[in-house]
């Protein structure tokens, strides 16, 4: 009887809550407008899903159909030396079966840019997540358990400076804080620093010298130096390739670094990227680190004024240092998405995601079907 009480109040607060978002909230546009250089978005949403692995097991599955609720601020001031941009997201996730089972996500970006002159500027950056599952299969790839409880906050500094018409210099620096209340997972922090130094020889072809250095709190650092080039072939086809070397004092090891992608606007309404990855990450939950490589294809195709298409595909191997653990992850994601009004619009997505590793109990399969109303204004 408790049980169905649970089950009982949870539905009727999700339907509640869905009524509020479509019906009630577009009533509040006249807030939703620019204002002396401040522009205002809010956009509201209801999904359902259904998952057909919720705990990101190989074993004893368990499937569950979820609503979700969700609300996005967007608020965006644009000066004439400066911008800020500010976004916060909650998303409400209601299972019809394991209500046990904490799935909601929140989110708060803010992005500041200030420009001293045509030649620096300056650019400050803050982002905070809570979350307990992968948002997508590069977070996804290189985790030994799918579900657990997130919190996270990064935040990062980037000077530019134009040195004439063909020179630009960029320093960086980024702190990134990891918190993992439940579980044996450890928490821990991590250091960022780097330049990269920009050749620009003419409007088709620019040369890149690069160089970063980061430590954690288990005191696993790594130094990456890189050369680069990014290249247009033709107006709209360009390749973006870097190659270098990781060192990792930590394991007296030395690691081949290596970034290329490929990418063509074929025409006005189709758009295609390849990417391909090979380099060292710290692991941010224990002292190892993930060696690993990736490769992965976008496709973007405009249907019809109304209906768009989009296609993931992803692969990844990897192996970590400290316990010789190797990991593969093969996904794919598919989304229509159809705007049956200018600030309204519906989508269908699929994704699937198979997660194989050495250690028998590591690894799942899992597929997750979603139906979404977005409402913007």
């Amino acid at each position: 009887m408790i049980k169905y009480r649970s089950v009982t109040n949870t539905k009727f607060i999700a339907s509640f809550w869905a009524v509020f978002f479509i019906i009630v909230l577009p009533s509040l546009t006249a807030y939703a407008f620019p204002y002396k250089g401040v522009d205002i978005n809010i956009q509201t949403s209801v999904t359902e899903t259904y998952d057909d692995n919720l705990t990101f097991a190989r074993k004893d599955k368990k499937e569950d159909f979820i609503t979700a609720l969700g609300l996005n601020l967007g608020v965006q001031y644009e000066g004439r030396r400066r911008s800020m941009s500010l976004n916060a997201s909650v998303n409400e996730r209601f299972h019809r079966r394991y209500d046990e089972i904490k799935s909601s996500s929140e989110s708060v970006s803010m992005n500041f840019l200030n420009e001293f002159s045509a030649y620096d500027r300056i650019r400050l950056t803050d982002t905070f997540s809570h979350s307990r599952t992968p948002a997508g299969f590069e977070e996804e790839f290189g985790r030994v358990r799918g579900r657990r409880e997130t919190f996270r906050n990064r935040a990062a500094v980037n000077y530019r400076r134009n040195l004439g018409d063909h020179f630009t210099v960029n320093s960086h620096y980024a702190y990134t804080v990891n918190r993992f209340p439940q579980g044996d997972l450890r928490d821990s922090s991590r250091s960022d620093v780097g330049f990269n130094v920009n050749y620009r020889r003419n409007i088709a072809t620019t040369f890149f010298l690069s160089y970063r250095f980061s430590r954690n709190s288990f005191d696993i650092s790594n130094h990456t130096a890189a050369v680069g080039i990014k290249q247009y072939l033709k107006k709209k086809l360009r390749i973006n390739a870097r190659v270098g070397a990781s060192y990792l004092p930590s394991f007296e090891v030395t690691r081949s670094y290596v970034q290329g992608s490929l990418t063509d606007e074929i025409d006005r309404k189709t758009k295609v990227k390849l990417l391909f990855v090979r380099r060292e990450r710290s692991v941010s939950y224990r002292e190892d680190v993930f060696s690993n490589w990736r490769v992965s294809a976008n496709f973007i195709r405009q249907v019809s004024d109304k209906l768009n298409f989009k296609l993931l595909g992803f692969y990844g191997e990897g192996k970590f240092l400290e316990t010789g653990v190797i990991n593969t992850l093969t996904g794919a994601d598919a989304t229509f998405s159809y705007a049956f009004l200018e600030d309204f619009t519906g989508q269908l997505r699929y994704a699937f995601s198979d997660y194989d590793s050495t250690r028998e109990d590591y690894g799942y399969r899992r597929n997750t079907v979603s139906i979404s109303l977005k409402k913007t204004f």
